[in-house]
């Protein structure tokens, strides 16, 4: 089988605590980062 880095093996499951905050994110497919980047680039250009 080939690895592929982007998919998280089925056996390996989070804390039954994490579980929905996995699902979640298992769930999201889009980029989340980039308006993280937006805000820390703005952020640091109005700090100096």
């Amino acid at each position: 089988i080939p690895a592929n880095p982007l998919k998280t093996p089925n056996h390996i499951v989070p804390e039954w605590y994490f579980l929905p905050f996995y699902a979640i994110l298992r769930a999201i497919t889009f980029n989340i980062y980039l308006p993280f980047t937006d805000v820390v680039l703005i952020d640091s250009k109005l700090g100096g």
